[in-house]
């Protein structure tokens, strides 16, 4: 593709995610334009003439500091007069939406906002209304027919002939030939991932959303290319978009699990490798499919890798587990203080969140009966530090009973264990909380039987008793590697 344009995505651009998304998104990213680059919207209406009255909406990321103008709309189709519509910064964080020295609104550099325009004309005035995340900000009456598009030419967006343009990222696009009314804006609120609409409001509406890594709308007739770029869209970054899930069965179990949409590219081989072939005898690879059959007691662990033909790869590793019937799992969480400072660099408050989740997520395939946290829940005992921890054991709460020790961190004023004195702990996990939420008594009592088999896991500490027939005990404690697992050299692969 061209070095002014590209498909890719949020993970692979570093970029932050579209609100709604809940992950990677598709995205165009362009440079800042020069004279002889430019992106054509063509409507295809099936008529010739022009559009007079219109709507055009932007879900856009501009990042902050690349000059005072950013281009929305260039009728001109040679891209040799100035463009129509534009962001004009008022500060190094925001600016305001227009053109002829009117420019209002607030919009907000290095954020995703959606930013919607609509034209009426009526004889040689055109009506110009603007909106920010649905809000109207301002209305124009402009004269002549600079305004007017070509319906069967089509339009330039984000073009000017001498430069004043931004580079930035679009995840949606809207053209639709007739003005949206303010209330219909309004309910659109701000940049969504899904897009504005997922059917055409009207005849002749078009969407593009850049989901599959081309300029294919997403619904209507109007095509988008950049008229200058000869090349192919270059495929987005192969990633991970939905990991595999650990998982649990009775030996002798065949476990199948789909792989259609762990990576986010479907031109790729796919290859298992396997670590125990006494616990997994058998991974076999058939098209999106993946089939497990389980052995003797223990676990494997395995590691699914997708690979392109550029070579690029991306592996994804997950644990199989061949229990007893009764098998159970009782998590431990060890010394979250690190986690509980934002101030330092070696885990932020995510971290201690993502390990909360993760416990809950996979409380059915482990079968989690109980979360032991073994002290240090923060880094010096104050306020800030444990509201982060109440967030992330909030999770549990209802799902998962669990129980807090506190350690040297979690004592006196700072953390300095002068005494013994556990003020938040006792505030925030009162007896009377956990009692009502985490069934203590129940989980408790499963302390006092015999220990289960230690392991160590890529994604959490834990340990499960083998057979089901007893529980962990209170003292026993895994660890988790952050290396990946050491693999046989055994490979079966397949290309999809």
């Amino acid at each position: 593709m061209s070095d002014y344009v590209q498909l890719g995505t949020t993970n692979a651009l570093a970029i932050a995610t579209v609100p709604g998304s809940g992950g990677d998104q598709g995205v165009l990213t362009f440079a800042a334009l020069e004279q002889g680059e430019s992106i054509l919207v063509k409507p295809d209406l099936g008529t010739t003439g022009t559009v007079d009255t219109w709507t055009l909406g932007f879900d856009i990321l501009i990042p902050a500091g690349q000059g005072t103008w950013t281009s929305f709309l260039q009728t001109d189709l040679a891209n040799a007069s100035d463009g129509e519509l534009f962001i004009r910064a008022s500060s190094a964080t925001e600016g305001g939406i227009g053109i002829s020295s009117v420019y209002e609104g607030s919009f907000e550099y290095g954020a995703w906002q959606r930013v919607v325009f609509t034209a009426e004309r009526d004889g040689n005035v055109t009506t110009l209304r603007k909106y920010i995340d649905g809000e109207l900000v301002g209305t124009q009456n402009l004269t002549g027919t600079r305004w007017t598009l070509d319906a069967d030419d089509g339009f330039l967006i984000l073009s000017d002939n001498d430069g004043d343009v931004s580079g930035g990222f679009l995840s949606s696009f809207l053209f639709v030939p007739g003005a949206l009314g303010e209330a219909a804006i309004a309910a659109l609120a701000g940049a969504d991932a899904d897009g504005f609409f997922t059917t055409a409001p009207v005849d002749g509406a078009s969407q593009f959303d850049f989901a599959n890594g081309t300029y294919a709308a997403t619904f209507g007739p109007a095509d988008m290319t950049a008229p200058a770029d000869e090349d192919a869209p270059a495929e987005p970054a192969l990633a991970i978009e939905n990991a595999v899930m650990d998982v649990m069965r009775t030996p002798g179990s065949t476990i199948t699990i789909d792989l259609a949409d762990v990576f986010n590219r479907d031109d790729v081989t796919l290859a298992i490798e396997n670590d125990d072939e006494a616990v997994v005898t058998s991974a076999v690879i058939d098209g999106d499919t993946l089939t497990i059959t389980l052995g003797a007691l223990g676990h494997a662990d395995l590691r699914l890798t997708a690979t392109d033909a550029d070579g690029n790869s991306v592996a994804d590793n997950f644990r199989v587990r061949s229990a007893g019937e009764n098998a159970y799992t009782i998590a431990v969480l060890p010394d979250t203080q690190d986690y509980t400072d934002a101030s330092l660099g070696n885990g932020p408050p995510q971290t201690f969140y993502n390990m909360t989740q993760w416990l809950v997520d996979n409380k059915d395939s482990h079968n989690i009966v109980f979360v032991g946290h073994v002290g240090d829940v923060t880094q010096d005992n104050l306020a800030s530090h444990w509201e982060v921890a109440n967030r992330a054991l909030s999770t549990l709460d209802g799902k998962i009973p669990y129980s807090l020790l506190p350690g040297n961190h979690d004592q006196a004023n700072g953390g300095t264990a002068a005494d013994h004195s556990t003020q938040f702990l006792d505030l925030l996990f009162s007896p009377d909380r956990q009692a009502a939420s985490n069934s203590i008594r129940s989980a408790a009592c499963m302390t006092r039987s015999r220990s289960g088999e230690p392991t160590t896991t890529t994604r959490s500490p834990h340990q499960t008793a083998p057979t089901g027939s007893c529980c962990p005990s209170s003292s026993a404690r895994a660890t988790t590697s952050s290396a990946g697992p050491v693999m046989s050299s055994a490979r079966i692969s397949t290309t999809r």
